[in-house]
């Protein structure tokens, strides 16, 4: 999950993700904060259900504040771009009234290209948390639906097998608990197949 709090105090209590891991013989839970802070702690169903929590509390807050976090981003995206296009544009001016040969004009074309080339993945990363808002969103308004994806033979259709896996083996696949292990197109084509079986609502043979 991504970072959402919106005071330093928050993210001593932010919960980024939970992993398990072995502490020698031992089962634990590292909870990771968004302070950077990690907790070990007993891997027990009581401690899942804190996280689990805490988590649906992070995400009721930020869907809440999804407007203002999608603009704060948004801000942040163009202003990086706008310097990068504003160095690249100034560089490309420089170049074109300085007497330069081909080699320096070849080595300043690469530096600028490299500049634009970052401006855009600093782009795509900076969105990431944009992309994670629409995916709650949209479970939170079809959480009915994907919850009966076990009643449609053809609902997992086009996903891969780890997932298919995952969502199979778990009580309740959607909890927060999970939510990093599905992106938007995996809840979207679950979405759309269980809307497709609805449609036609095809009959199965009776058994025996």
């Amino acid at each position: 999950m991504f970072d959402y709090s919106l005071t330093k105090d928050d993210k001593k209590l932010y919960i980024l993700k939970h992993e398990k891991i072995k502490d020698g013989n031992e089962d634990k839970i590292a909870v990771h904060y968004a302070d950077g802070s990690i907790d070990i702690i007993d891997d027990l169903d009581d401690n899942l259900d804190i996280i689990e929590v805490k988590k649906d509390e992070q995400i009721e807050e930020a869907l809440s504040l999804s407007n203002r976090i999608k603009k704060k981003i948004k801000r942040s995206i163009a202003c990086g771009m706008t310097l990068s296009t504003s160095v690249c544009a100034g560089g490309t001016i420089l170049m074109a009234n300085m007497p330069v040969d081909n080699e320096a004009k070849y080595i300043v074309v690469a530096g600028l290209g490299v500049i634009y080339l970052g401006s855009i993945f600093y782009s795509m990363k900076k969105n990431k948390p944009v992309e994670e808002l629409d995916k709650l969103r949209f479970l939170e308004e079809n959480r009915d639906d994907l919850e009966l994806y076990s009643e449609y033979n053809n609902s997992l259709n086009g996903l891969d097998n780890r997932t298919r896996h995952l969502i199979r083996s778990r009580e309740n696949p959607y909890s927060s608990l999970f939510i990093e292990d599905y992106d938007l197109d995996t809840l979207q084509t679950i979405e759309d197949n269980i809307e497709r079986a609805k449609y036609f609502n095809y009959k199965n043979k009776k058994k025996r």
